[in-house]
Formats: C-alpha cells, sequence, structure tokens
C-alpha cells in the first residue's frame, strides 16, 4: 500500500514538473539569484535567446526619471510599486 502512495504521489509531482517546464518554454522569465549580493546573476528567457547577467559591483549613473518604489518585506522578498498607478 505505501508503495503504491509513494508511486501515485511521485507520478503526479512529475506531472505537475512538466507542465511547469511547458509553461516556461512559453513565456519570457527572468530569474535572479543571490538578490543584492556580489556574485548576484540574472537568467533572462525572452522567446528563445537566453541572457546570463552578472552584477559588475558598479554604480549606475546618468540622468533618468523615477518608475516607482521597491520595498523589501520581512521575508525577504521584494514588492515593486510602480509610481501613479493606484488600486
Amino acid at each position: 500500500m505505501v508503495l503504491v502512495v509513494a508511486m501515485l504521489l511521485a507520478l503526479i509531482s512529475k506531472g505537475s514538473m512538466a507542465e511547469v517546464a511547458a509553461r516556461l518554454s512559453q513565456q519570457d522569465v527572468t530569474i535572479v539569484t543571490n538578490p543584492g549580493k556580489p556574485d548576484m546573476e540574472m537568467i533572462v528567457k525572452r522567446g528563445q535567446k537566453i541572457e546570463k547577467l552578472k552584477a559588475t559591483g558598479e554604480t549606475g549613473r546618468g540622468k533618468g526619471e523615477r518608475l516607482g518604489t521597491a520595498y523589501r518585506m520581512d521575508s525577504g522578498e521584494v514588492i515593486y510599486v510602480p509610481e501613479g498607478e493606484q488600486k
């Protein structure tokens, strides 16, 4: 009985992973590893093109406009709030 339950769980989890992989293959995706740390990396997938970007530690400079505000929550996740949009 335990073996059957284990096999069913394995099949269900494998099926859901296949679904996730199928969705990721159709969408643009950005993954950030080690956010805010010196070894931070971004993996960006747009269409069929995949780019791997590494942090350089340099500070950006130039002119621009404020787009919004980012907040780091107690859980560690970062929330971006666009400026001027209210819901």
